[in-house]
């Protein structure tokens, strides 16, 4: 059970490398969306290794919000063409697919294990898989070396509150996906977009130092509908 724990920990690890290469490429409101895969192989992951099952309502309803995030993903204004994402979407598939059997995996032994306990040796994974990349990676080891030595307390701070924020989110959605079955909790956050989306514009229009995203009428058209069609979406899958 601890090696498994462990594993899934270095999974979530995996997941949050391949997310954090994606938003080097693109802004958030466009990386984002595509965790709205996760619940897709959640269910895959599911159904093989927890004999979980979702009506066909559900399933339908999982696929809408999917498309949404997909219309979210679509970029619109390269000189009037359309033009998808590739690289984003298989390095957001991946981190999708590998987030997935990360809560799949915890899910396994959690149910029958101690909540905390489990807890302990998934952030035992996470600290392995940072601590192999900063012993093995020398790219990676130098630039971390010169943030701390540039600008420690500014990101010392920062980094903390985000791993706090994270940290209590991934502790409330492990908890809960331990009671109801798994693809149902992640595509829970199919509201997530829309929550980066106005955190977006808001910073765009008061903080523009923070963060730039595009909102022009068609830009905001497209996410707007997007989003109209995620939460269409996650009404019917609760419902």
């Amino acid at each position: 059970d601890i090696c498994i724990l462990v594993a899934s920990g270095l999974l979530g690890s995996v997941a949050i490398f391949l997310y954090l290469l994606a938003l080097q490429e693109e802004k958030a409101t466009v990386v984002v969306p595509f965790w709205q895969l996760v619940p897709v192989f959640g269910y895959l992951l599911g159904y093989i290794f927890l004999d979980e099952s979702l009506t066909l309502e559900q399933i339908l309803a999982g696929l809408l919000i999917v498309a949404g995030a997909l219309v979210l993903s679509i970029d619109l204004n390269q000189s009037a063409k359309y033009r998808f994402k590739w690289r984003i979407a298989v390095l957001m598939a991946l981190s999708s697919l590998t987030f997935a059997f990360y809560e799949v995996l915890f899910k396994f032994v959690a149910v029958s294990e101690d909540f905390w306990v489990s807890t302990f040796w998934e952030h035992v994974g996470l600290i392995i898989f940072g601590a192999v990349l900063f012993v093995f990676v020398g790219r990676y080891r130098e630039e971390f070396m010169k943030l701390l030595r540039t600008n420690s307390r500014w990101i010392l701070s920062l980094n903390l509150g985000s791993e706090i924020l994270t940290f209590v989110g991934n502790i409330i959605t492990t908890f809960v996906a331990l009671s109801v079955p798994i693809a149902l909790v992640l595509v829970v956050s199919s509201y997530q977009p829309g929550f980066v989306f106005v955190i977006g514009v808001l910073l765009t229009l008061l903080f523009p130092r923070i963060a730039q995203e595009k909102i022009t009428l068609r830009d905001i058209f497209q996410k707007v509908c997007a989003i109209a069609i995620i939460i269409v979406g996650s009404h019917f899958l609760n419902g």
